[in-house]
């Protein structure tokens, strides 16, 4: 079996099913990672091989040196992130390709361009595609009101990191008396 290709799959739930069921139709090993709480997930019976990860809960799938130590050791040829977790990671990218492995996934240059929601946007525009009106990039809950008090936009907003991904960093302000605490807790993420 040295001669067939493996994949990790570094997700779990229904995403990692759909990567599992695609490397299995082009004729890939799918082996699979899971933390202790996911053990009786759909994933990991579906897949070819299951890794069983140190850790608990989504942090189990944000440790990149133990999910490409996984690949590494268990012969895989290529790291299927998914999205979410790991797959917006620069620094996860880097990591793969320095262990020799293949990141089934966006480039450098993708990651750092669409990574960063102001220069996406920007580049978006750019290219003469509609976006979503934007404040451009705040540094305090002052500046967030000032953009919705001249008028510009009303009241609820969302707010997001400019780094954020997969959910976070992402707030919806509904009111003024909230604007500090959700400022500082997007930025945060």
């Amino acid at each position: 079996m040295a001669d067939v290709k493996r994949v990790l799959v570094a997700n779990r739930g229904e995403i990692a099913l759909r990567i599992i069921r695609a490397a299995k139709e082009c004729g890939f090993v799918a082996v699979a990672i899971y933390s202790q709480d996911d053990a009786k997930s759909l994933h990991v019976s579906r897949a070819d091989e299951a890794i069983l990860l140190e850790g608990n809960g989504p942090s189990a799938y944000l440790n990149a040196e133990q999910i490409v130590q996984a690949a590494v050791d268990s012969d895989c040829f290529a790291i299927h992130p998914g999205y979410g977790f790991l797959s917006e990671q620069a620094s996860f990218l880097d990591l793969v390709e320095r262990s020799s492995l293949l990141f089934i996934g966006p480039t450098q240059e993708q990651l750092a361009l669409l990574g960063d929601k102001e220069k996406a946007c920007s580049f978006a525009r750019k290219q003469g595609l509609p976006t979503l009106l934007s404040s451009g990039v705040l540094t305090n809950s002052s500046d967030l009101l000032a953009f919705c008090e001249n008028g510009v936009a009303d009241l609820p907003v969302i707010l997001k990191a400019v780094s954020g991904g997969g959910g976070r960093g992402l707030r919806i302000v509904q009111s003024k008396h909230d604007s500090d605490l959700l400022f500082e807790q997007a930025s945060a993420e």
